[in-house]
């Protein structure tokens, strides 16, 4: 009879990578923490770390997780992105994390870029509409002093800032001519405090 000997390692790895692959199979790559396919590919090969079959799933694991980081990365989920390299650090190849870190960093720089390109059209748009300090959260002073905050070299600043306090103090002598003190004042006070 041919009676083959087993390790008790590959009785053991067997199911690790069997939970292993159901986990991939349902999307839970890095989480839950001891439920997920790298817990279960990490304990496989713990257990037999020469298993041919740990090996390949540790290779889908890798494709998975970097798939995973150029999703996050292309929606713009910093956060699960780095999630996810993070995770895949001694599943993946160093050199593909490394990829992958530099494609997160190169698209954070982007995000932020065009973060303070549409504040400065969202303060011009708004001052050719007139709306200087109103609605809340949606006017020129409001988009003029969050470009500010982020990026207080841009030099698009000094020309939104010169309409801006042109346009207040514009406000301001309306005000003065209509006899109109108390808005005059506040239009002045909305002018000095940028």
């Amino acid at each position: 009879t041919d009676v083959r000997e087993t390790k008790p390692e590959e009785d053991h790895v067997a199911p690790l990578l069997a939970l292993a692959n159901q986990r991939m199979n349902d999307g839970h790559l890095l989480e839950p923490d001891r439920d997920s396919a790298r817990y279960y590919l990490q304990e496989a090969l713990h257990a037999d770390p020469q298993s041919a079959a740990a090996l390949d799933v540790k290779r889908t694991l890798a494709s998975k997780l970097m798939e995973d980081a150029r999703s996050a990365i292309d929606r713009r989920d910093f956060a699960r992105a780095l999630f996810v390299i993070e995770g895949a650090d001694g599943i993946a190849a160093a050199a593909n994390i490394e990829v992958l870190q530099n494609l997160t960093a190169a698209a954070r720089k982007q995000a932020d870029a065009d973060a303070k390109t549409q504040l400065l059209k969202n303060a011009n748009e708004r001052l050719l509409q007139d709306r200087l300090i109103e609605p809340a959260n949606d006017n020129a002073k409001y988009f003029y002093l969050t470009l500010k905050q982020l990026d207080p070299g841009n030099p698009a600043l000094a020309s939104v800032l010169q309409d801006l306090g042109t346009r207040l103090t514009a406000k301001a002598r309306r005000a003065l001519i209509l006899g109109q003190l108390p808005a005059a004042k506040s239009w002045l006070d909305e002018a000095a405090a940028i």
